[in-house]
């Protein structure tokens, strides 16, 4: 028999397996458990740091949402100031602050025992006198000017005349402001004698209110009738900035009923200044072949609309010179 080599130990015939590693090594390899403690305060940090993430983002929120509701709706608008308001005084200018407030009319105590002022009053000297509320809250359709810096915002109000304040109505609304949104306008205004009294007081202050309204790009002129016409100096348009508004003002005041009704030399003067509206106001009835003369010039040669407003009651003549010269028609009264 053969001489065969002695068999191998039993761990050397599992060719596969590794050699045994000794208790050491087990423990290097293996991997040690968390301890439950500092898994804890892992997550406390995490949550911290997410809680603090969410703060910033609403912060940043908040702010953009402020930003938003801060902006102009409409699209890039001109910076601006306070609108021009009138109130019934002397001739002056008053710069108020008006930072909080732009949306309230200004409001004043209205005196009670105060008659008609002159129509000669000085409007340098005579007493401030204001508007009712319901005049006031007109005053805030003027047009706005702008400042360069656009950080300043004031309101100017305007103080334009003397007396009681009281004003013509027709449906609640200012009658001499038809026509007033031409680029020019001639007021021809009844003085006849019949005007006296606090009518002719309101008739004034409706005037000069609807001539503080016009902006200073547009033109007008004031023509008062009686039985002849007394054209505003220069006897031509003017246009409507302070220098004309003084002017007007100035000229407004001078004026006294007296004398009879005869509107025509009056509107002729007006037409020959060829505005692109006329306002013309009457108490009384004139002889119908004035609108027949009137109509027939305007017709023939510009056919510039005409406005006309009866005072106290209708006026036919007035109607009937509106409704043939492509204009309007209003009965105005005096406040009761």
């Amino acid at each position: 028999m053969a001489n065969l080599p002695p068999p191998l130990p039993p761990a050397q015939q599992r060719s596969g397996s590794p050699p045994p590693l000794p208790e050491q090594e087990f423990e290097d390899n293996g991997q040690t458990p968390i301890h439950p403690g500092v898994l804890a305060a892992a997550l406390i940090a995490i949550a911290i740091l997410l809680l603090l993430l969410i703060w910033l983002l609403l912060t940043a929120g908040g702010k953009l949402l402020q930003l938003a509701s801060n902006s102009p709706s409409g699209g890039p608008q001109e910076s601006s100031v306070g609108s021009e308001e009138v109130i019934m005084g002397i001739e002056a200018e008053v710069e108020t602050s008006n930072s909080s407030d732009t949306d309230k009319p200004a409001t004043a105590n209205k005196p009670s025992d105060q008659t008609d002022a002159s129509p000669t009053a000085d409007p340098d000297t005579a007493p401030t006198n204001v508007d009712d509320e319901s005049s006031q809250a007109k005053l805030d359709e003027t047009a706005e000017e702008s400042l360069a810096d656009g950080a300043t915002k004031t309101s100017r109000t305007r103080v334009i005349n003397t007396g009681s304040g009281d004003r013509l109505s027709a449906n609640g609304v200012n009658p001499f402001m038809v026509g007033t949104e031409a680029k020019s306008t001639v007021f021809v205004i009844d003085k006849s004698s019949s005007m006296s009294g606090r009518a002719f007081q309101s008739v004034r202050n409706s005037l000069l209110q609807a001539v503080e309204f016009l902006n200073q790009s547009q033109r007008f002129s004031v023509v008062f009738f009686d039985s002849a016409a007394h054209p505003m100096p220069p006897k031509h348009m003017i246009q409507a900035d302070s220098n004309g508004k003084n002017t007007a003002t100035r000229f407004i005041e001078q004026m006294s009923p007296a004398g009879g009704t005869n509107p025509y030399t009056a509107t002729r003067m007006a037409l020959d200044m060829n505005p692109e509206s006329i306002v013309v106001l009457s108490d009384g009835e004139f002889d119908i072949t004035e609108v027949i003369r009137i109509t027939e010039e305007n017709q023939r040669n510009r056919k510039i609309p005409i406005h006309c407003i009866g005072l106290q009651s209708h006026i036919t003549t007035l109607e009937k010179l509106a409704e043939d010269n492509s204009g309007t028609y209003r009965t105005a009264n005096t406040p009761p």
